[in-house]
């Protein structure tokens, strides 16, 4: 038990109601020693106590989503301007700054998101876009019923 448990009034008479019962029902005598105020056992548990018992730990709730935990456009293949030509590239990472943060914000509207990513293109050249131009090409490139058509 804790400190403060040994200490509390109401844990010490439910404690002292609880063992009255049990001699009652077991027919023990009274001067039988009662495990939960003795000395010896709090000397003997000490050592198992620590700072982090008394640390509340919370867990994060559901609602705590962002936009950023899921993002959209990772792994997207989107047809962009290559040079002078139109090439299909892979959406691979955002880009990120020289401290490391990711470059821009999200926003529900695509015209007013100013996100930056990485695009990786098949000849190995990887260039950056912003999220609205990879937005538009995407959205160019389906039908009303969100389906894409590959012309050979």
């Amino acid at each position: 038990m804790r400190d403060y448990e040994l200490s509390d009034p109401v844990i010490l008479r439910l404690q002292d109601e609880f063992m009255r019962k049990i001699h009652e029902k077991k027919q023990i005598s009274s001067d039988y020693e009662e495990p939960f105020s003795t000395i010896e056992s709090n000397q003997r548990y000490s050592e198992f106590t620590h700072e982090e018992d008394n640390q509340v730990y919370t867990m994060p709730e559901m609602d705590d989503y962002t936009p950023e935990a899921y993002d959209k456009y990772l792994a997207a293949q989107v047809l962009l301007p290559l040079g002078e030509s139109m090439q299909m590239g892979e959406v691979i990472k955002r880009k990120r700054d020289h401290n490391g943060r990711p470059v821009g914000t999200c926003n529900p509207n695509p015209l007013l998101d100013t996100r930056e990513y990485i695009i990786s293109f098949p000849d190995g050249t990887q260039q950056s876009y912003m999220a609205n131009a990879i937005a538009e090409n995407l959205y160019s490139q389906v039908d009303a019923e969100g389906r894409t058509h590959a012309i050979f």
